[in-house]
């Protein structure tokens, strides 16, 4: 009866450890913006904004757009609401500089963690803007380098993807990251 218990003991420790652990908060390292109020309001005007360039851009085959961090994340939880998105939810947008971080939790099963992707404008040697991302953290783990660079060129070939399958062919003329906000110049080729 002893040894049961010998072994027993051990092993319920190791469970409740391990249990306890599991469930412990992990937030992502560093979040440098208070959070981002998500309202209809700015989801509306977002997208209010994107029509009006729409009509812009046929009229005079350029436009420029410039979106707030609040207007983007209002945004971007709209887009998951309606998608499947792979468990990734309170999506915040935040702007600092020239820098883009996508802010967010992750949850698969009773797993939860706090995922932080750092973006940045660049420009090619040609002179041609593009998004290039820098970091994805996972909780305080940042990802290893061949998974930040295969997820930036499928980020890039989305973006371009989506320009090609518009009537009649947008490019990317500017792309200014900055004043808590994103303006994009784009027309018609």
């Amino acid at each position: 009866m002893k040894s049961i218990y010998g072994k027993l003991i051990p092993f319920l420790l190791i469970v409740t450890f391990v249990s306890i652990a599991c469930n412990l908060p992990v937030s992502v390292a560093s979040d440098p913006h208070s959070p981002v109020e998500v309202s209809a309001q700015d989801a509306q005007s977002a997208v209010n904004t994107l029509e009006e360039a729409a009509d812009q851009l046929g009229q005079s085959g350029a436009t420029t757009i410039q979106l707030t961090e609040s207007q983007l994340s209002a945004l971007l939880a709209n887009q998951l609401a309606g998608a499947e998105s792979g468990g990734f939810s309170n999506p915040q947008v935040q702007i600092e500089g020239e820098q883009i971080w996508v802010v967010g939790n992750i949850q698969q099963g009773p797993i939860s963690v706090g995922v932080q992707l750092t973006l940045a404008a660049v420009k090619d040697a040609a002179g041609k803007p593009s998004i290039q991302l820098q970091s994805v953290d996972f909780g305080q783990f940042p990802a290893p380098q061949s998974m930040v660079d295969n997820l930036s060129s499928f980020v890039n070939t989305s973006i371009n993807q989506a320009m090609s399958e518009t009537a009649g062919e947008l490019e990317i003329v500017d792309l200014v990251v900055g004043n808590d906000a994103i303006t994009i110049t784009v027309r018609k080729n």
